[in-house]
């Protein structure tokens, strides 16, 4: 199994959040950019930027208030949540997601876990910063690409 590692709005602890200069950061370390003037660029200017490069990119989209009718069709869809969550995979499911992403604390509910893997529902768990946590997660197949 390969696990992934996102840069969450690019090398974001390295330079000013989803500037291109983070984004840049993210895709080859080599780059020393400058911060002073950075703004936050528009998507196709991202999509742009990372296209030379070997990528998945994950778009968060927040679909509270608007809806984005369609857009399932043309992308891949996660679950995100970090909040309490009652049959989650069935609901995931139930709205044509394709995956579940929960917050760390959440993998600690086995109920969880295994109606995902019922559902046939790859978990892509978020903020893992920690290495010891990341093997024992990935070594129990919790952290998918």
């Amino acid at each position: 199994m390969r696990t992934k590692v996102w840069a969450h709005r690019g090398a974001s602890a390295y330079a000013p959040e989803n500037t291109l200069e983070a984004f840049e950061l993210a895709c080859c370390s080599k780059i020393q950019p400058e911060f002073g003037t950075s703004v936050i660029p528009e998507l196709i200017e991202v999509l742009e930027l990372v296209k030379p490069f070997d990528l998945t990119v994950n778009i968060e989209l927040k679909t509270g208030v608007f809806r984005y009718k369609g857009i399932e069709k043309e992308a891949l869809t996660g679950l995100l949540f970090s909040d309490g969550f009652i049959n989650v995979a069935g609901y995931a499911k139930l709205i044509g997601a394709d995956a579940l992403h929960p917050s760390l604390n959440h993998l600690r509910s086995k109920k969880l876990i295994k109606e995902a893997r019922k559902k046939k529902l790859p978990i892509h768990v978020w903020t893992v910063n920690d290495k010891n946590m990341m093997e024992y997660l990935a070594d129990r197949k919790l952290m998918q690409s």
